[in-house]
């Protein structure tokens, strides 16, 4: 996938409107292509497996994300079977935005629960 390494992309594709301009710049100067083999892995779902998974999941979405729509999320979680915690008003980028901090501590609780 090409990714154009402006902010205003950067912007649009993993943040919200009013994110830092110091975080989306930051971020807008590391952006590159995506990697071949990853591309070919996000178009492969017949290689996944979801019955030899063990380790437990949580599906973690974001209501604004723009690489993995809420749609696709949720067919995740039916296909897994396992618990989704949902963010309606987050960007693809969840831990540069604001209330990082509850999706990290739902995922902590989430994995203190599996222990």
């Amino acid at each position: 996938m090409h990714c154009s390494n402006t902010p205003q992309k950067a912007r649009t594709l993993f943040f919200n409107p009013d994110t830092s301009d110091i975080i989306v710049n930051a971020a807008a100067s590391k952006l590159q292509g995506e990697s071949f083999f990853a591309y070919l892995g996000m178009l492969n779902k017949w290689l996944i497996k979801p019955k030899k998974i063990t380790t437990p999941l949580l599906i973690v979405s974001a209501g604004k994300d723009w690489f993995f729509p809420p749609d696709e999320q949720t067919e995740l979680v039916k296909t897994y079977k396992v618990p989704q915690k949902m963010y309606p008003d987050a960007p693809h980028n969840l831990f540069a935005t604001e209330g990082w901090q509850k999706v990290a501590a739902d995922i902590q609780a989430f994995l203190k629960n599996k222990k």
